[in-house]
């Protein structure tokens, strides 16, 4: 579970870098 929580908060990040 620990590694799709990562997943997730990782592209949450990259959509923020890229906006």
């Amino acid at each position: 579970m620990h590694s799709s929580t990562s997943v997730l908060l990782h592209l949450h990040y990259i959509i923020i870098c890229i906006s």
